[in-house]
């Protein structure tokens, strides 16, 4: 379960530096 959501975070971490203008609020 921990690592499920970790791989989730990760990605969404990635997905976030990939994107530009990114909400950082």
């Amino acid at each position: 379960m921990s690592r499920r959501r970790n791989q989730a975070l990760k990605g969404f971490e990635w997905q976030a530096q990939q994107l530009p203008n990114w909400p950082q609020n």
